[in-house]
């Protein structure tokens, strides 16, 4: 067994790592409201040196849909006890949230954070500390790079064990439990590979397996390596016994990280770094910046020098050279590449737009206000908004983007899995989507 490294203090790793609780008022028509209560694992982020106020976790943490699934089927156990049978999607639609509270736990104290960025397929979130993050006086975990993760490396997993991915019953006045650095406990294990798993609509992801067991309560906790590294995300453990645990790779997590401003540390080889310490000693270095400045000045000069150059040696050439015959735009091969490309289309199956077709040419904008979207529905359609999806076309990944754009009866795929709102979801040629009910069906082709 590798003697674990002298800069991984586990008691110290501790302090970064926090429970994380959603509460909800839910109401089910007919029988009332109630509050339930579900709880995962959160960890900080962020530079080392400045106050915490980003923090990640899993989605479905602090996923409503799933909360609404949930407490349908606990009713429908309920129906079937005395023999009244009826389906969970017949049930869902009389759940409703009507409101939700999220907030981590530090000292028996709670700290109310908010969702700022969600990517539902990794099944991963940002927080955000909406106030008070004087008292989150830690140290960012540091991300680890995951291609050296191997089979059989030694791998700990941080949380607070518990139920989160299902929901036992509606906790009400529940006592919460402490959620003190000393309450956190770890399990360690190994790796037993990793790999990538395919989800409809996605990019494959890449996963650790392990044997470190992971219960409900971990989801969202960090998994690092020997040297206190974080290399994956816990994501969701097996309930048959054979340790099939995994935990997301954070690679697009970082990469999302980047898109949005947000700093974090990982490590270059034996270094920890911050995703913008590069930038930093720019700002803080003037003699760094003079000898940027310098060094920029000589670049420009050198490619100005370089096309003056090549601009004499093609007026050389264009001196004995003579024209073309024929004008560019006649050129059969380009005709040829330009009649190639794909035609992305928009397909009407039911409702207003049944039977017709619609080109997918930049951000096509779906819903009621002719001032704002590109394609409208009639202004008495009430399933659709006024502002309801947005549609495009990635040619390179020869793919449709679909967004719901914030919409009040939510934009669906064809199985009936709605899609978040602000987050792109991705759909290949001739899978179908809806608007509201099934009524308003699209399907998108190239």
């Amino acid at each position: 067994m590798k003697k674990a490294s002298a800069d991984f203090d586990r008691e110290q790793l501790k302090k970064s790592v926090f429970k994380v609780y959603v509460d909800y008022l839910v109401n089910v028509d007919g029988l009332g409201a109630a509050t339930i209560s579900v709880h995962g694992t959160t960890f900080a982020i962020g530079k080392k040196g400045e106050k915490i106020k980003y923090l990640i976790t899993n989605y479905h943490v602090m996923d409503q849909n799933k909360v609404i699934q949930d407490v349908a089927k606990q009713i429908v156990d309920a129906l079937q006890a005395i023999g009244r049978y009826t389906s969970i999607e017949n049930v869902a639609k009389y759940v409703h949230i009507e409101k939700m509270h999220p907030y981590i736990m530090l000292y028996d104290a709670p700290i109310d954070i908010k969702l700022t960025k969600a990517m539902e397929v990794n099944d991963l979130a940002v927080i955000e500390i909406v106030n008070d993050n004087e008292r989150l006086n830690v140290d960012p975990l540091v991300f680890g790079d995951p291609n050296t993760v191997k089979t059989g490396d030694k791998v700990y997993a941080y949380g607070f064990p518990g139920i989160v991915d299902q929901l036992n019953g509606f906790y009400l006045g529940r006592e919460r439990a402490t959620a003190r650095p000393s309450d956190v406990s770890y399990t360690n294990g190994e790796v037993n590979q990793k790999t990538q798993i395919s989800v409809q609509g996605s990019y494959p992801l890449d996963v650790i397996h392990s044997t470190v067991p992971i219960s409900g309560g971990n989801s969202g906790g960090p998994l690092v390596n020997e040297n206190g590294y974080v290399i994956g995300i816990n994501t969701y453990g097996s309930t048959q016994g054979n340790n099939y645990n995994v935990a997301m790779v954070p690679t697009y997590l970082l990469s999302l990280l980047d898109n949005i401003g947000i700093s974090y540390e990982k490590t270059n080889g034996s270094r920890n770094v911050s995703s913008s310490s590069f930038i930093g000693k720019l700002t803080g270095n003037p003699i760094v910046i003079l000898a940027a400045v310098v060094l920029i000045i000589l670049i420009i000069l050198a490619i100005v020098l370089i096309a003056i150059n090549t601009s004499r040696k093609k007026n050389k050439v264009n001196q004995v050279e003579t024209l073309p015959q024929n004008p560019i735009q006649n050129n059969p091969v380009q005709n040829n590449l330009i009649h190639n490309q794909p035609k992305p289309l928009l397909i009407g199956v039911s409702g207003h737009f049944a039977g017709n077709n619609l080109s997918v040419h930049g951000a096509l904008i779906i819903g009621r206000d002719p001032a704002q979207c590109q394609v409208v529905f009639p202004a008495n359609n009430t399933d659709i908004s006024r502002r309801h999806s947005c549609l495009s076309y990635n040619s390179d990944a020869q793919s449709f983007v679909l967004e719901d754009l914030n919409s009040s009866n939510g934009t669906y795929l064809f199985n009936g899995q709605r899609v978040i709102p602000g987050q792109p979801h991705y759909l290949k040629s001739g899978e179908k989507f809806y608007l509201g009910v099934p009524n308003n069906m699209f399907e998108v082709r190239v």
